[in-house]
C-alpha cells in the first residue's frame, strides 16, 4: 500500500524554513559590549576607513610641523599684509615671469593627464585579462580573468615603486642636475610608456613591468613641482616662495579636478586605449613646456652673468 507523504502540520516548519527564520540577535544600545565591538569592527572593515586613516595621517604630520616647525634664522621674515589684500596671496611679478607661466602650464598638464591612467590601471588589467578583480558585493569572490593575479596589485605596485622615484628624483636633481631637467626627462619617458607600451602590453609580466616603471617615473613627476619653483624663482623674490608655490598649486588644482571627467568621457566614447593616449600626450607636451621654461631660466641667468662680468670689467 502506497504511503502518503506526511505534510507538516500547522505551526510546524521544515529544517530549511526554521533556518531561514532564525534571526541573529542584534546588540542593543546602550550597555551591550557586543554593540560597541560591532561598531568598531564595521569601522575598520569599511572602505571609508581608508579615508579616515589617511586624514588622520595628514592631520598628525601637519600638527607636528605646526608645533615643532621653526623659521630659519637666515631668512628674513616679512610682515604679513591684510588677509583680503591680493598681494597677500599672489605676487603679481610672478605672473609676468614667462618661465614661471610655462612651468605652471606644464604641471597643470601633468595633473590633468597622469592620474587618468593611474585611476584606470585596474580596469585595464581586468579588461586585458592580466588579473582578476574581487567582487565583494556580489559574493562570487573573483571576476573572470586569465590570471589569478588580483587587479588591485597593479595599482599597489605602481604606488609602491613611486617611493623610488620620489627619493631618486630628488637625489639626482640635487647632486647631478636640476629639478626641471629631471622632471622633463621623466615626463618624456613616461609619455612613451603610456603611448606605446600601455596599449600593446602582451601579458601579465609586461603589465607588472609597466606598472613598476611607470610608478617610479610617476613618483618623480609628482614630487618635483615644488622643487622646480625653487629653481625658477629669482633671487630677489625668494622670500615669496610660498606665494609662487601656492599660486601654482591653486592653478593646477583646477586641472586635477576636471581630469576624471575627461578620462571618463574618453573611456566611454573611445575605449580604454584612449586613456593611455591622453596621458601620454599630456605628459609629452608637459615635458616640452618644462624644457622651454628651463631654457628661459638659463638664458636669463646667462644674461645676468654677462652683465655682471661686463660691470666688473669696467
Amino acid at each position: 500500500m502506497a504511503q502518503v507523504p506526511e505534510t507538516p502540520s500547522e505551526g510546524s516548519q521544515t529544517p530549511s524554513e526554521e533556518k531561514s527564520l532564525q534571526v541573529e540577535e542584534i546588540p542593543k544600545w546602550p550597555g551591550d559590549w557586543r554593540a560597541y565591538l560591532a561598531l568598531v569592527s564595521g569601522f575598520f572593515m569599511m572602505f571609508n576607513c581608508c579615508v579616515r586613516i589617511l586624514s588622520s595621517i595628514v592631520f598628525g604630520t601637519t600638527l607636528i610641523a605646526f608645533i615643532g616647525g621653526a623659521p630659519s634664522s637666515g631668512v628674513a621674515r616679512r610682515n604679513l599684509r591684510p588677509i583680503f589684500n591680493t598681494a597677500t596671496w599672489i605676487d603679481r611679478q610672478a605672473l609676468t615671469n614667462r618661465s614661471y607661466i610655462f612651468y605652471i602650464l606644464a604641471v597643470s598638464l601633468i595633473y590633468g593627464g597622469f592620474y587618468s591612467l593611474a585611476f584606470h590601471v585596474t580596469e585595464w588589467a581586468e579588461a586585458e585579462g592580466f588579473g582578476t578583480e574581487e567582487d565583494i558585493s556580489g559574493g562570487s569572490g573573483v571576476r573572470p580573468g586569465n590570471s589569478g593575479f588580483r587587479t588591485f596589485w597593479f595599482l599597489t605596485i605602481m604606488n609602491g615603486t613611486s617611493i623610488i622615484g620620489r627619493l631618486g628624483g630628488a637625489v639626482i636633481a640635487t647632486r647631478w642636475s636640476n629639478p626641471i631637467a629631471v622632471h622633463s626627462a621623466c615626463c618624456f619617458v613616461a609619455a612613451l610608456l603610456a603611448l606605446f607600451f600601455w596599449p600593446f602590453a602582451p601579458n601579465n609580466g609586461a603589465a607588472i613591468a609597466f606598472c613598476s616603471i611607470f610608478g617610479v617615473l610617476g613618483g618623480a613627476i609628482l614630487s618635483l613641482p615644488a622643487s622646480g619653483i625653487a629653481f625658477l624663482i629669482p633671487d630677489d623674490r625668494r622670500n615669496l616662495l610660498g606665494q609662487w608655490t601656492g599660486t601654482m598649486w591653486s592653478t593646477v588644482s583646477v586641472f586635477a579636478l576636471v581630469q576624471p571627467m575627461i578620462a571618463a568621457a574618453l573611456r566611454r566614447r573611445f575605449g580604454m586605449d584612449s586613456i593611455g593616449y591622453w596621458t601620454g600626450a599630456s605628459l609629452f607636451l608637459a615635458g616640452v613646456l618644462l624644457v622651454v621654461a628651463m631654457r628661459m631660466k638659463e638664458r636669463k641667468n646667462d644674461a645676468a652673468e654677462k652683465d655682471r662680468t661686463e660691470g666688473n670689467a669696467v
